[in-house]
């Protein structure tokens, strides 16, 4: 019978031997993160807040890109992506670049103080849109002055993402993926 080796520790590395164990790595972690970030960005594409679609258009996968340290990168173009996943005030270049203002809605018919109001469309002043205001009222409001919340749709999707992998991978992985600002006020997120 064959004895396996016991002090193979103690031999010396070799390059060719840190080469051979470095590409059997980078191997069997491309199919992975590739699975990990596809699933997250599928994920992501779910629960994107949607009001024309622009933002949720916006979207490209990168695979891993070691350079910058990141196995995947998921990335919103729209200019406006920042501000409403990390909850900032909004430019009004940032509506303009959503091409919604003015805004104009539709208006069905309705009885007001025992008066019918006839069907139309309203056009708001610009950077105005009604808003339902703590579940009880409507409001025009500026949307230039609003401080939104923020939706953080990506942290959450992440923390879906990540509930399903296997215990190493969740104390080996962020918990929070990190999300860039870049100049154009897109949002770039992966880990990394």
């Amino acid at each position: 019978m064959v004895k396996a080796k016991r002090d193979i520790l103690n031999e010396p590395f070799t390059q060719e031997m840190v080469n051979k164990f470095e590409s059997e790595l980078l191997r069997l972690e491309k199919p992975y993160f590739k699975k990990l970030g596809n699933s997250t960005y599928k994920t992501a594409q779910e629960e994107v807040p949607l009001q024309s679609g622009n933002l949720r258009d916006s979207a490209t996968l990168s695979e891993a890109d070691y350079t910058k340290g990141e196995a995947f990168s998921i990335k919103y173009a729209a200019s406006y992506a920042y501000a409403l996943h990390e909850g900032e005030q909004v430019t009004p270049q940032e509506l303009d670049a959503t091409g919604q203002y003015p805004w104009s809605a539709y208006t069905r018919s309705y009885m007001r103080q025992g008066k019918r109001v006839r069907e139309h469309f309203k056009t708001y002043k610009k950077y105005y849109k009604p808003v339902y205001v703590n579940n009880s009222f409507w409001a025009s409001l500026d949307q230039g002055k609003i401080k939104h919340k923020g939706n953080k749709w990506l942290q959450r999707v992440w923390k879906y993402t990540l509930s399903s992998e296997d215990s190493l991978a969740k104390k080996l992985f962020p918990k929070k993926l990190t999300i860039k600002k870049l100049e154009t006020d897109q949002i770039r997120s992966g880990i990394g």
